[in-house]
């Protein structure tokens, strides 16, 4: 912000934000931004679900969604044309896609029950859990579950004598052992403290 107050020469942020918003040529351009970076992420949540790369409890929804779409326009594999029409069709039908996290996309409307707000109301990304049905993980939080699990399994090797530190991270073990069935199947298979922590769950 600063890097624009001296640019268009304002001395503080309210009259930076008060001047952004009275140019409509500006608010314009923010709002099309904007909605492209919505239909981004759309496409590319579209994108990874028909190659089988997205993970999180939307994932098969949106894939039984996609598959009936397929089956009713007679169409054996969605190809790029049919992605964009996907992505219309699914903006369009307003599929809600708020960033939670890179790589990772709450598609829970304001309406609808989340465990994010124990109730109807807009998501609480901060409260987002891997276990959510909401939650629509990109093919790119998947390298990123995998690094986490390698370095909480470290740490957790250096702090197993600290009871409250080992809970704490056993706690986001099994948070990211959730995320991904086949990213849990490769950990349960290689690591014996992993699969002590899955065995162990509740």
């Amino acid at each position: 912000m600063q890097v624009l107050q001296d640019l268009l020469g304002h001395d503080n942020l309210e009259a930076l934000l008060h001047y952004l918003l009275s140019v409509e040529d500006l608010v314009g351009e923010v709002m099309k931004v904007a909605e492209e970076a919505s239909q981004l992420l759309v496409r590319t949540a579209v994108e990874d679900t028909v190659q089988g790369l997205a993970g999180g409890g939307a994932a098969q929804p949106l894939r039984d969604g996609l598959t009936e779409m397929e089956m009713r326009r007679g169409i054996d594999v969605l190809g790029t044309d049919n992605i964009d029409e996907a992505v219309r069709i699914l903006s369009g039908r307003g599929l809600q896609c708020t960033l939670v996290r890179p790589g990772v996309l709450c598609t829970k409307a304001p309406g609808q029950f989340g465990r994010c707000t124990k109730g109807r109301g807009l998501p609480d990304t901060g409260s987002c859990r891997s276990t959510c049905e909401s939650r629509l993980e990109l093919a790119s939080a998947r390298i990123e579950c995998r690094d986490q699990i390698v370095g909480l399994l470290r740490e957790y090797a250096e702090v197993s004598e600290m009871p409250l530190a080992s809970q704490h991270i056993r706690g986001k073990i099994l948070a990211n052992l959730h995320r991904w069935p086949d990213v849990r199947d490769e950990f349960l298979a290689s690591s014996s403290i992993a699969a002590e922590i899955w065995s162990n769950r509740r």
